[in-house]
């Protein structure tokens, strides 16, 4: 027994005096003893690559190849041991909560690392789903040094910042990295949150311009965000359609802005200024195709205007509307399967008008409707032509005196067999919110031209 505790005492000195020389050797080599107690080995793992691995230890690349006496082009094997030296320390990390839109991918490109690496350090598949409020591990924070010289760059220059789309980015991700809003970088660059695609160039409004639209005057003063590629935007312009009625319009901006795209057209409300709603509605819609406002044949001066309760004069500015513009710009002006928008006495005007144009007009947005627009004639054109209304969309406020006309229209359409969905805002009432909200409008634009949003 004696004996055996000798034995074992003997053996413990031993190992602790191989433990000191061994640190005292990596002493003089220079190492850092903490460092030195951190050297290990890793084993490959499917999918993994020499780049991924070296980020992951906080190394360079080229450290761990000399480590291994192999070049940056080896190939590496599943199960293969690679020394991992501790002399570079580790990658600090930091948690990144994911936000609605994120994607592995995207959140990768942030944090200048692999996606690879973000699955080792959270221990997830590649493939799992991630969730808005998720906590993932990523490295370190890079360098900000760059950043700052950009923004006294721009600063001085009075130029916003710019970013360049990346594979399976989304807008929602790009305006919370940047610290704005969906609609500011939506509005700022003429795009549709769901359209954006790889390598498009966005500018980013900076934390003062709250709707993007300093951004926008700058962008279009130098052609785009790339540089001066295109003409000067036009803006607002005005289209003679007879009878000394006008319609003021915009045109359609975006990629294929050129090419044959839809009309959007809006019928304002009694005592409306078409030019001025025109305006309102070019900020939200513009990106689908052409925004154009006729005017109400009834003049209540100022510049305001109405329809006179006749639907029937208003079906003839509508078509003289959208004729007059396909002469003019010709196959860029889509003459089918166009949208129709209405707002109060607009709504009534737009509502009898789709019914009877639904080759023409065979999407709706109707905002305040009433039941009382729609006498039997309309219902029975209703029942009659359903099948060739593609889809329609109602806004309408819970404050506004028509919220339950417009839940009873509702059921008119389901019944019809049409397509049908509804907004009804807590705060809103008998008024067009395209300032306040226009996310809300431009989300049944695109549903109606899609039918997903």
């Amino acid at each position: 027994m004696d004996r055996d505790i000798h034995s074992l005492a003997g053996s413990w000195r031993r190992w602790l005096l191989v433990a000191r020389m061994g640190l005292l050797l990596a002493i003089a080599l220079g190492a850092n003893p903490a460092q030195a107690a951190q050297a290990t080995t890793h084993v490959v793992l499917k999918g993994q690559t020499l780049g991924g691995i070296a980020q992951r230890y906080g190394v360079s690349l080229q450290t761990l190849c000399d480590a291994n006496r192999i070049q940056r082009s080896s190939p590496i094997r599943v199960g293969q041991k690679l020394k991992i030296p501790a002399t570079q320390g580790r990658v600090a990390r930091k948690h990144y909560t994911v936000a609605r839109g994120d994607t592995l991918a995207g959140i990768a490109r942030q944090h200048a690392t692999t996606i690879a690496t973000l699955t080792r350090l959270n221990n997830i598949s590649r493939k799992a789903p991630i969730r808005a409020g998720q906590r993932l591990l990523v490295p370190g924070a890079p360098s900000r040094t760059a950043e700052r010289q950009s923004a006294r760059s721009r600063a001085a220059t009075g130029a916003p910042e710019k970013h360049e789309v990346q594979r399976g980015e989304t807008l929602s991700a790009i305006a919370q990295r940047y610290g704005t809003s969906v609609d500011a970088v939506a509005n700022a660059n003429d795009v549709v949150p769901s359209r954006i695609r790889s390598g498009q160039v966005l500018v980013i409004p900076d934390k003062n311009d709250s709707d993007g639209s300093r951004a926008r005057r700058w962008k279009d003063r130098q052609g785009g965000a790339g540089g001066p590629s295109r003409a000067p935007d036009p803006g607002l312009q005005r289209l003679v359609i007879g009878n000394g009625l006008v319609a003021y319009y915009y045109e359609p901006t975006g990629p294929g802005r050129l090419a044959l795209k839809p009309v959007l057209m809006y019928l304002h409300g009694r005592g409306g200024d078409p030019a001025a709603d025109c305006t309102r509605w070019a900020r939200v819609a513009r990106p689908l195709g052409w925004v154009v406002c006729p005017t109400g044949p009834v003049n209540y001066g100022g510049g305001r205007r109405g329809w006179g309760n006749n639907w029937v004069s208003g079906h003839s500015v509508v078509k003289a509307g959208l004729t007059a513009l396909r002469a003019k710009y010709q196959r860029r002006v889509q003459l089918y399967g166009n949208t129709l928008i209405g707002f109060s006495e607009g709504a009534f005007v737009a509502m009898n008008v789709g019914l009877r144009e639904t080759r023409a007009f065979n999407r709706w947005l109707i905002l305040a409707a009433d039941t009382e627009y729609w006498g039997s004639p309309g219902r029975e054109q209703l029942q009659r032509r359903g099948a060739s209304v593609r889809r329609v969309y109602l806004i309408t406020g819970r404050r506004d005196v028509v919220y339950d006309e417009t839940q009873e229209v509702r059921r008119w359409l389901r019944k019809a067999g049409i397509p049908v969905r509804i907004s009804t805002p807590k705060d809103m009432g008998h008024q067009l919110a395209l300032e306040s909200k226009p996310s809300m409008y431009r989300a049944a634009l695109i549903w109606l031209e899609r039918g997903q949003v």
